[in-house]
């Protein structure tokens, strides 16, 4: 099914780093897959602060600025996902449930608690940028408050998202899927810390 990847595709995982970062074409596939394709123009809002933000974005193309309180705090292009700090604060979240899910490469049964993930540097990364989890939840559904506004800079954006609820049902399922998306989402969040150090 991956070797049918439209070129746009084929570009964001390449361009994107999705291969270099341990992402298999075929879980990038399956990911893309259930994502929602999206075009915004400029001055559009991609999340809003002081707002329930409840979707995770990628930005296949175009810029979006960051800002808190009408200060600007950094820049979006290419590549960058937004909403991942409220998406990895929900992923982080404590679960005492456990069961069974389906791996679909060989069927077999994995038990787990949550979503078991092959990459030990999430914690490390989610307790630095995350610790400030002042950001209430949402009672009614999987999202958060946001600190921070990103908005439309160039003229046209072209982003996919995943809507939080959709996303972690999907993920508890498709452990596969689960642990290369929160490597790839820990390491950008390890890079954009790193930068704020600079």
């Amino acid at each position: 099914e991956a070797e049918d990847m439209s070129q746009e595709m084929v570009d964001i995982y390449e361009k994107g780093m999705f291969e270099e970062r341990g992402f298999r074409k075929v879980d990038f596939y399956r990911l893309f897959g259930i994502a929602t394709k999206e075009v915004r123009k400029k001055g559009d809002y991609l999340k809003r602060a002081g707002e329930q933000t409840h979707q995770l974005c990628y930005i296949a193309n175009g810029a979006g600025i960051i800002s808190r309180d009408r200060s600007y705090l950094g820049k979006l292009t290419e590549h960058d996902f937004a909403g991942e700090v409220e998406f990895m604060r929900l992923m982080t979240k404590k679960d005492t449930s456990s069961g069974e899910c389906d791996d679909v490469d060989n069927n077999s049964k994995i038990e787990h608690n949550n979503i078991k993930t092959i990459d030990n540097s999430i914690n490390f990364t989610t307790n630095q940028l995350l610790q400030d989890d002042n950001d209430a939840v949402s009672t009614n559904s999987l999202s958060f408050v946001a600190n921070e506004s990103i908005i439309v800079e160039s003229d046209i954006v072209t982003i996919y998202t995943w809507d939080f609820e959709e996303l972690k049902s999907y993920l508890d399922t498709h452990v596969l899927v689960s642990n290369a998306l929160l490597a790839y989402i820990s390491h950008e969040l390890r890079e954009k810390l790193e930068e704020s150090w600079d």
